[in-house]
């Protein structure tokens, strides 16, 4: 939490986000960020608890993705809720 810092927080990150365009949720953005992350493909959008759509402004949270990663998370699916629930890692499979 950067308590009103965000657009400092954004300017110092511009080169990381420019280069890795991670997804991420920003608490009431002003628009000088959504103007900035706007020009390296980074949208805003709102999570309702079912989908994506465009962020308006009247919800708190805006997470931002490109179209390709909000693409990739509209597409994937949930977890299981079970305890049991795997992960495919990187050196094999674990309980999540």
């Amino acid at each position: 939490d950067v308590q009103g810092a965000e657009e400092a927080v954004v300017l110092a990150g511009m080169d990381t986000f420019r280069r890795c365009r991670p997804v991420m949720t920003i608490e009431n953005p002003p628009e000088g960020v959504v103007k900035l992350l706007g020009e390296i493909g980074l949208k805003p959008y709102l999570f309702d608890g079912h989908s994506f759509r465009s962020y308006d402004w009247t919800y708190k949270n805006a997470i931002f993705a490109t179209d390709e990663k909000l693409a990739a998370m509209q597409g994937a699916q949930p977890l299981p809720a079970s305890t049991g629930a795997q992960v495919s890692g990187l050196s094999g499979t674990r309980a999540a």
